[in-house]
């Protein structure tokens, strides 16, 4: 009693319900190369789980899936040490350059787990286009402390930024990336930091594919409060929509958004467009009617 004794020692997520006599214990597990699956295991020191559920078909085993490789780093003016998640090609030969992709960025996304989609995308890639894939936990993310989680509150496209350039600078310290071809790409607060990071940091970034970017605070929902605040009270997050730094972009840009997104509202995108254009901009829109 009080003592605590590890049950588990593969590496990933685990997401543990005990049974009702306390016996045994199910879990969902996944990791870098595995899709969530169903183990059960009794309550003991190291026991061996047993996989019930084998969700993906054969031939998902005969594809040499990456492990990622794990990094920490410090901050280029902070006092933060970072943490990203590196998937590299497979046979990478340190002879050579390679491009390097920032996505999806987020936070909370270096996690040794299978990201369903976007997992696959990220593998893919990886394996077949032989690029570096990479994911940073910028500030926002969770299991670094407080000050760490909350340092974005109504600071969005501002101090997510440094922590990528941070990012970015260890990546090409390596000797085998090719600092010039570096991009972003993400979707919804990942698509805000792509158009951010290219407005606000032009060169940082060869290019970036944001999609349904959320650029303007004025039609946040109603879940994003904890962020910005109200306009009532904090009036100066709201001034902060991305429309004022676009004369910035320099950088290969596409946006893609869907016309009934319910989160994020397609006439941002429209609105944003139409300032791009007005003042000259060289950029990309792809719209999906039906897409949410």
């Amino acid at each position: 009693r009080g003592r605590r004794e590890r049950l588990t020692s593969r590496a990933g997520m685990y997401t543990p319900v005990v049974a009702p006599d306390g016996r045994s214990v199910a879990y969902l597990f996944t990791d870098d190369v595995t899709p969530t699956e169903l183990y059960l295991a009794p309550i003991a020191p190291a026991a061996r789980m047993r996989r019930v559920t084998h969700s993906p078909p054969p031939e998902f085993a005969a594809v040499p899936w990456i492990r990622a490789r794990y990094v920490t780093f410090r901050h280029k003016s902070e006092p933060y040490t970072l943490h990203a998640r590196i998937l590299e090609p497979p046979g990478l030969d340190p002879s050579r350059r390679y491009p390097v992709l920032f996505g999806p960025v987020y936070s909370n996304t270096v996690r040794n787990r299978w990201a369903g989609l976007y997992g696959a995308l990220q593998q893919l890639l990886a394996l077949e286009h032989g690029y570096i894939v990479v994911q940073v936990d910028v500030r926002g993310s969770t299991g670094y402390g407080r000050d760490f989680r909350e340092k974005f509150l109504m600071d969005w496209g501002g101090g997510d930024l440094e922590d990528l350039e941070s990012a970015v600078d260890y990546m090409k310290s390596l000797p085998y990336v090719d600092g010039s071809r570096i991009g972003i790409w993400g979707s919804s607060y990942g698509g805000t930091l792509t158009v951010y990071s290219l407005f606000r940091k032009p060169g940082l970034f060869k290019a970036g594919a944001a999609g349904a970017p959320a650029v303007d605070p004025r039609y946040f929902g109603s879940d994003d409060v904890a962020i910005v605040r109200r306009p009532q009270t904090h009036p100066e997050a709201f001034q902060r929509g991305a429309a004022q730094w676009a004369g910035n972009l320099r950088d290969h840009l596409l946006i893609i958004h869907g016309m009934e997104d319910d989160v994020v509202p397609f006439q941002t995108t429209v609105q944003l467009a139409e300032e791009l254009m007005r003042l000259g901009k060289d950029f990309d829109v792809a719209f999906a009617p039906a897409a949410t």
